[in-house]
């Protein structure tokens, strides 16, 4: 793999960076563009959820896997996620308990979990590092999952009036499903980070 040229080896950093740019594209959709943009805002996200799933396949499959791509990919999801959820408050639909609750679950532990990575980097010995654990892949899964869910909107209705109240509760439903997934993520890096500064503590 290490003859491939340099524009297919840094393809899985450049997908990364795709997730990233992408973002706040659905963002804009999302909150300047109103029903009329949501197909679009679906799509453009549906992208970015691909580019998740296509990255770290060729990183390994490239053997291309670096910490900078870690660092990179973690960020992008989790920019991903807490933007485009973010601009989903903004819809009327969405202003109520049963959506914010789970937004707001997410929403903090992602920020969270990102400041307990940085605190970890710069005091525990050797610069510990909170490895990404199967469940918290499960639950970005969810997220995305979720939030492809809930972009479309009442524009479903226009075409399949039937269906629309049927994908707005299942998306809504595993949302919920995604935040007990987040806060059970959450608890275990916290759990693991406290072990982390403990060994700290004791030198070793």
């Amino acid at each position: 793999m290490g003859d491939d040229p340099p524009m297919i080896q840094n393809l899985p950093n450049g997908l990364t960076a795709l997730r990233i740019l992408l973002a706040p594209a659905v963002g804009a959709l999302v909150v300047l563009g109103g029903p009329q943009a949501a197909p679009a805002a679906f799509g453009v996200f549906c992208v970015a959820a691909l580019t998740d799933f296509l990255d770290g396949r060729l990183a390994r499959l490239l053997r291309r896997e670096t910490a900078i791509g870690r660092i990179m990919d973690s960020a992008a999801d989790k920019i991903a996620v807490t933007l485009v959820l973010a601009a989903l408050m903004t819809r009327p639909e969405n202003q109520t308990w049963g959506f914010l609750v789970p937004a707001f679950v997410v929403l903090m532990r992602e920020t969270f979990v990102s400041a307990l990575r940085q605190f970890l980097g710069e005091i525990a010995p050797g610069g510990a590092r909170l490895e990404v654990t199967p469940l918290a892949k499960w639950k970005t899964t969810a997220q995305m999952v979720a939030i492809a869910g809930l972009l479309p909107g009442d524009s479903v209705s226009a075409f399949a009036p039937s269906l629309a109240p049927i994908l707005a509760a299942s998306a809504l439903a595993l949302l919920w499903v995604a935040a007990g997934l987040t806060a059970i993520s959450g608890w275990d890096y916290l759990r693991k980070g406290v072990e982390a500064m403990r060994q700290g503590e004791g030198g070793g």
